[in-house]
């Protein structure tokens, strides 16, 4: 009896272990005519709530897994950190740094980094690695002679908005970014996904977020169970979503908010989009 209970301790651990530490990797294709024919091929890497993880010595597991994507960018879309384990800030920033010798990188913060009492400290740490950091800005993706508009905007906690205005708040940050637009592709990478008709509204071509871990516990048929600020059943959890001409891809993350919470049916996640140059303009 005792050789059982020790072996049924066994197996919860290790299944443990393979729930919340063993990456899974989902490549998805983005197809559109408004890309340049130069981004035909172009990968891109989604990377989401890290909080503080640790993925063995210098973050050598979880870095050499996006090596092996082959990405030729990096889209970080917030809560690297986590306000719970502050004490552990260097976990993330060894991460941030093993990102750029990787791929360039683009970051946005989340809600995380806003309750964060060094915000500064830590964005400072990451310009000097080479992230380019978007808060609230646009910025040019270049990839041989084509360019596709980046917009980055911070979540909301960081102007202390309340919940129920945050859409107002995107609406406005949109509307005034995308007049800085020099081109006719827009990529907005944001924390946050549970607003997509927002973004729809603001005509985003293709939108990166993160935030609702999964769902945390993945139910077989329904998806994530609960997630933040989405409650039960959570609509955007999980891949690529699209309403109009807008769509989306969400990445369920890579770490645990807090102590108590783990992954159950639902691995940390690292999303790998191709861009597809659909070619009809002489159609």
């Amino acid at each position: 009896m005792i050789i059982f209970f020790l072996l049924l301790g066994l197996i919860v651990v290790l299944f443990w272990l393979w729930q919340n530490k063993m990456i899974d990797i989902t490549y998805d294709h983005y197809h559109s005519d408004k890309l340049d024919n130069a981004f035909d091929g172009f990968k891109i890497a989604l990377i989401s709530d890290f909080h503080n993880a640790c993925y063995g010595k210098d973050q050598h597991f979880v870095l050499n897994k996006i090596r092996q994507t082959d990405a030729d960018v990096l889209f970080v879309v917030g809560d690297m950190i986590d306000r719970y384990r502050s004490k552990n800030i260097e976990r993330a920033l060894c991460f941030m740094r093993g990102l750029t010798d990787i791929a360039p990188v683009y970051y946005v913060p989340g809600n995380h980094e806003a309750r964060m009492d060094d915000y500064k400290s830590f964005v400072q740490h990451l310009t000097e690695y080479g992230v380019t950091v978007l808060n609230d800005e646009v910025v040019t993706l270049k990839h041989a002679d084509a360019a596709i508009d980046i917009i980055g905007i911070n979540d909301p906690l960081f102007y202390a908005t309340i919940y129920a205005a945050m859409p107002q708040y995107y609406d406005k940050k949109l509307a005034d970014l995308k007049k800085e637009m020099i081109g006719n592709v827009s990529f907005l990478l944001i924390h946050r996904p549970e607003f997509l008709d927002v973004y729809t509204r603001n005509q985003i071509d293709l939108v990166f977020a993160g935030h609702a871990h999964g769902g945390q516990i993945r139910l077989p048929g329904l998806g994530g169970l609960y997630a933040p600020h989405q409650g039960f059943l959570p609509k955007y959890t999980d891949g690529l979503y699209t309403e109009e001409d807008t769509t989306m891809l969400v990445s369920r993350g890579l770490g645990n908010s807090g102590y108590a919470l783990m992954r159950l049916f639902n691995r940390p996640h690292l999303a790998v989009l191709t861009l597809c140059c659909d070619d009809d303009k002489e159609k």
